[in-house]
């Protein structure tokens, strides 16, 4: 409700203005008490903390809206496929150490012909016959250099899948944290836009009927309309930015355009507990960022070991059955034969065009550059832990100092504002205190939600959560 004040009028005309400006002093009239019971309507409407109100309809916490995204998200989807297909790599690089049993099958026409030398006396034969042959063919690697490097890397490369999921469980989780809290702040900093515009449109409707009673002035009008004008179009931009985050979070769990809870207002914003060293220590030990470059180290090695051991014969055992049946021979008639053979196998490549050389060159190349990237992992991580670390902990004060100064601000609009009611303020000094305090109102909550958002990413390059009083989980 909009603020009365009353002036003592002078009945000179002369002195009206002057006096008016010097000595404010209330009437003692109903229109004078209306006046005070407006200003506290106004005042109990101005709480500087208030939550959200709700919006008819259930909200979803940040956890139900990560849940429809888990469902909704393509990036992830398409992490979760490629996971999938880094795990099937493995154990095709497993099972190639393991036995292999074949079956092979043959059916033809032969033509054989017989033609001894000229001193002996056989005659010359020929015969033209089928053939069905039939052979089982069992082998298992007894020592195999490539195979083994294979082997340890498709163990490896499991390790690697899991990660992969993890990283994209991670990544979306941090995705849909950042777009939840900046819709909400977002949508906080309407609420106050929204306040303040109705403060000011109080004031100008004040002016206004001042003006009109012939107790106001035209220059109190014009101030209170220009502050409302301006007020109003800052409202329209925070409503935009609203719909514009609101919208981007939908686009990540199917469309929808969810009503969000904020439990912001209830954190307890603190400095993070311990050290950056301890931090440090936590990130390169959970960092799935620093453990898929480890492990991307490891499949580097073994390649080059794989590539290496070609050079190195390989041994194996094996087993054959063959089972032959044809229909006909020289000897006039079929003869059907089957045979067992059981053995080891020794085989050592001696000649590959160069390509064994080339490909150990390589890899041990991509070995120097795993660890190089390791490295530079290792230093990205490094300097964006200790930077968000300092940005909680300054924003943790920030927060902090923004409350203290929208109380200071809240008081001094309330004093500035029965000031104004007891004739000794100006209407522009209000409406120079109300812009102050929902300013700092504003830059408060702001803050709130860039703390969150910051946790969020913090915990994304520590590698675990960090539950409110700074106790980390891992994740």
């Amino acid at each position: 409700m909009p603020l009365r004040h009353n002036r003592n009028i002078r009945k000179s005309t002369k002195m009206k203005d002057s006096y008016t400006h010097k000595h404010r002093t209330p009437l003692c009239t109903p229109s004078a008490r209306l006046i005070k019971i407006s200003f506290c309507l106004l005042m109990l409407g101005a709480a500087p903390f208030a939550a959200i109100g709700a919006e008819g309809e259930a909200s979803l916490t940040l956890q139900q809206v990560f849940d429809l995204a888990l469902r909704q998200d393509a990036e992830y989807e398409a992490g979760m496929h490629g996971a999938g297909a880094q795990r099937a790599d493995g154990w095709e690089k497993i099972a190639g150490y393991g036995p292999t049993l074949s079956l092979t099958g043959s059916y033809g026409r032969h033509h054989d012909k017989f033609k001894p030398d000229a001193e002996s006396e056989l005659e010359s034969s020929e015969a033209h016959y089928n053939e069905k042959d039939l052979t089982l063919s069992f082998e298992q690697p007894i020592f195999d250099g490539v195979k083994a490097a294979a082997f340890q890397q498709g163990r490896n490369d499991l390790k690697l899948a899991e990660l992969q999921l993890k990283t994209s469980y991670d990544d979306l989780y941090l995705r849909i944290a950042s777009a939840y809290y900046e819709a909400l702040s977002t949508k906080e900093s309407l609420r106050i836009a929204g306040k303040q515009t109705s403060a000011i449109k109080g004031q100008l409707q004040n002016a206004i009927d001042l003006l009109s009673q012939g107790s106001g002035t035209i220059t109190d009008q014009y101030e209170a309309e220009s502050r409302y004008r301006l007020s109003a179009a800052a409202e329209i931009s925070r409503d935009t930015e609203w719909k514009n985050a609101r919208t981007e979070l939908a686009k990540m769990i199917g469309g929808a355009t969810p009503s969000l809870e904020d439990t912001v207002p209830h954190y307890d914003f603190k400095p993070l507990i311990h050290d950056k060293k301890y931090w440090l220590s936590v990130a390169d030990s959970h960092n799935t960022d620093l453990m898929t470059k480890r492990l991307q180290l490891a499949a580097a090695e073994h390649t080059y070991t794989s590539n290496q051991s070609r050079f190195l014969p390989s041994l194996s055992l094996y087993a054959d059955l063959d089972k032959n049946e044809p229909d006909g021979g020289l000897a006039g008639y079929g003869e059907d034969r089957t045979e067992f053979e059981v053995g080891v196998l020794l085989r050592l490549s001696l000649l590959e065009g160069g390509s064994d050389v080339a490909a150990t060159t390589a890899a041990y190349r991509r070995v120097k550059e795993a660890d190089a990237l390791l490295r530079s992992s290792q230093q990205d991580v490094g300097s964006s832990l200790e930077a968000l670390y300092d940005n909680i902990n300054d924003t943790a004060n920030l927060i902090e100092a923004y409350a203290r100064a929208a109380k200071a601000s809240r008081l001094a609009m309330e004093s500035t504002e029965a000031a104004y009611l007891e004739g000794v303020k100006a209407l522009p000094d209000v409406l120079d205190r109300q812009q102050e305090y929902y300013e700092s109102l504003g830059q408060y909550h702001r803050a709130q939600y860039s703390y969150m958002i910051l946790l969020a990413k913090f915990e994304r390059v520590a590698g675990v959560k960090i539950a409110e009083g700074n106790e980390s989980e891992s994740k």
